[in-house]
């Protein structure tokens, strides 16, 4: 074997078996059982006739004397559970789809006919930027590492219970024609995870936010180190390598770059907008909404978009480098090198479609503008 058995990339080993993602399966499956249980044990499941926070946004009424949001007319609640159940399912198929990243182009590179391997691969440098990504990401997992993400988890959670409870809900979200101070505190104050009131749901809301939290912070930092990993693999020639002579997998050799991409734009669309109806929807809209906002999908570009782009220049740079072998070939003939030619440029560069991808980046980017202008529109003139 060109590595050693210890050369594929071992990233956050409490997530990273099967027995792992069956445990947050079961958790998924389990806690909104468990969270409607509780709901409508604590009677806040649904609305029980009176004005609604979604009903009053939409059609004002004369006289607001008290507002009702019940869980599942929570859109912001029903996005942060979902997400905080989610995240760490789609956070250990991201780990699996880095454990098939070496072998992804070592496979590829290996299917390339003996003569035209011209390219020399640096084995002895690449094995040890992998044992250092893989101590980074041992620590990443680390058990005291995890106590010091679950702590600012649950500090950070509290906080922001805190400042809902001082500042109340939906305060930039208000078409009536209360002051939106007083708006906000209606609106928590028939909020089902009033703590006053429903302590239980309360408490049941900062465990959710402390999961998310949780696995975000070590989300964020696996794709920090792996973005590092792959600029370094680039920088080797090693970045992305296709399999440019059959297509072995349907995806030309790339389909656990595709899995990694597909699960890593999941992950982020959906934690970007639980993040943001927090922040835009549940608290005021600030400065510092702007700022926060910013400084996620700056955290985003780094640890997504950035290494997306380094696979499609690794990828293009290891197709001009595999064509220049074989126009340098002494031994195919003009015939087989235009045959070469043809499906080395005609296959695409990643495993999906670059519309598609530039769509989906544009709708990612284009968020926060739509909440911000939409909320706008609603606080004018109240």
């Amino acid at each position: 074997m060109l590595f050693g058995r210890r050369s594929a990339p071992v990233p956050l080993t409490m997530i990273g078996d099967v027995r792992a993602k069956f445990r947050f399966l079961a958790i998924a499956i389990a806690a909104p059982v468990v969270l409607l249980i509780a709901s409508v044990h604590s009677k806040v499941l649904v609305g029980n006739g009176t004005i609604t926070a979604l009903s009053a946004l939409a059609q004002p009424p004369r006289v607001i004397t008290s507002v009702k949001m019940a869980l599942i007319q929570d859109p912001v609640a029903i996005t942060v559970v979902i997400a905080a159940l989610f995240t760490p399912i789609i956070c250990a198929e991201q780990v699996e789809a880095i454990r098939e990243y070496i072998p992804m182009n070592l496979n590829n590179y290996l299917a390339r006919p003996l003569v035209l391997r011209a390219q020399r691969i640096e084995v002895a440098r690449i094995n040890s930027y992998i044992r250092r990504a893989n101590r980074y990401f041992s620590a990443i997992g680390n058990r005291y590492v995890s106590l010091i993400f679950l702590a600012f988890g649950a500090g950070l959670s509290y906080l922001i219970y805190r400042v809902i409870r001082v500042d109340g809900l939906l305060q930039s979200w208000n078409s009536t024609s209360l002051a939106s101070r007083v708006w906000s505190q209606k609106v928590y104050d028939g909020w089902w995870a009033n703590s006053d009131r429903h302590f239980l749901m309360a408490l049941a809301l900062c465990a959710i936010s402390t999961y998310l939290f949780y696995f975000l912070q070590k989300q964020l930092l696996m794709g920090a180190v792996f973005a590092f990993f792959a600029h370094t693999m680039t920088k080797l020639e090693f970045g992305i390598v296709p399999n440019m002579d059959y297509n072995s997998d349907g995806y030309w050799g790339l389909r656990p770059l595709r899995r990694f991409m597909l699960w890593t734009f999941s992950a982020t669309v959906t934690d970007f907008v639980a993040t943001l109806g927090v922040f835009v929807v549940w608290l005021p809209f600030t400065q510092w909404t702007v700022a926060l906002a910013a400084g996620v999908m700056l955290a985003n570009t780094v640890v997504v978009f950035y290494p997306s782009w380094l696979a499609y220049r690794s990828s293009v740079s290891s197709k001009v480098r595999y064509a220049a072998e074989i126009a340098a070939s002494n031994v195919l003939f003009q015939e087989e090198k235009d045959k070469y030619f043809d499906r080395i440029w005609s296959n695409p560069h990643l495993p999906f479609r670059l519309r598609n991808a530039i769509t989906g980046v544009t709708l990612y980017f284009l968020i926060p503008l739509v909440l911000a202008v939409v909320s706008a529109l609603l606080t004018h003139g109240s």
